[in-house]
């Protein structure tokens, strides 16, 4: 009788855990807060354009998400920085989840172009990488646009101040 009462208790232990959720993705470290967001973005609406993107921004307490607060594009082409800019700061970046193949949405991007503007969402892979440059892949990603849709590609690294490269776990 006490066999089974002990591997009733087990089994009901083993079957709470399973119904357990995952754990939220969470961006690490998140102290210091202040990030760096730096690299070359191509932004295509009728018409590829290459800038260098300077972001800053930081992590929430906890790492439950990044607000990017401002920032500048400048030449790559001509045109970044006069033309085409970033606007509609801040934009908030949420974890999606972890693992493998992290991904990370950023909310309420919005970027001037040469024929118009784009804002929206954009789902971007995240580069966990704890040895160099951890950071933003937007290969192949889009954002809603006027006129068009805008496509992007492009790798931007994300570090904190203290050039830790910012995972997410």
């Amino acid at each position: 009788m006490i066999k089974r009462t002990a591997v009733a208790s087990v089994l009901s232990l083993v079957a709470a855990s399973l119904a357990l959720p995952a754990p939220a993705a969470t961006f690490t470290p998140d102290f210091p807060p202040n990030v760096r967001i730096t690299g070359r973005l191509t932004i295509d609406q009728g018409g590829p354009v290459t800038c260098d993107v300077t972001l800053d921004g930081y992590i929430m307490f906890g790492g439950s998400m990044m607000q990017i607060t401002n920032g500048s594009f400048t030449a790559g082409d001509w045109q970044c920085g006069w033309l085409v800019q970033p606007t509609s700061f801040p934009w908030t970046v949420m974890p999606n989840n972890y693992g493998p193949w992290p991904t990370a949405t950023i909310q309420g991007m919005g970027v001037n172009t040469i024929l118009g503007n784009c804002s929206g969402f954009v789902t971007v892979k995240w580069v966990n990488s704890p040895s160099w440059n951890a950071g933003m892949d937007f290969w192949g990603q889009a954002s809603s646009g006027s006129p068009y849709t805008c496509f992007y590609d492009g790798m931007l690294s994300v570090t904190n101040y203290s050039s830790t490269p910012i995972t997410i776990q």
